[in-house]
């Protein structure tokens, strides 16, 4: 959220008025080496139980690994893998 986003909801809110309708925004393209930070921290820690990362090597269960150190979010990769579990 920017601060101009933020400025509106907050008017909206002071008002009592309903916030206006946006346009969807178009689907963002990732890299698998991308750090998801659009996910829930109760979807990360799922994520993070039942897969390896395949970018940065990271166990089930361990945080991934950037260019600074742990990440508290994950990769895209690590992402993508657990969508294509089975059910």
């Amino acid at each position: 959220m920017n601060l101009e986003q933020a400025c509106e909801f907050l008017q909206g809110a002071a008002s009592g008025m309903p916030a206006p309708v946006r346009a969807p925004s178009a689907p963002v393209e990732r890299q698998d080496t991308d750090v998801r930070e659009d996910k829930q921290m109760r979807e990360n820690i799922a994520i993070r139980d039942d897969v390896a990362c395949p970018v940065c090597g990271a166990a089930i269960g361990e945080r991934c690994i950037g260019e600074n150190g742990t990440l508290a979010f994950l990769h895209h990769g690590r992402v993508i893998a657990a969508a294509e579990l089975p059910i």
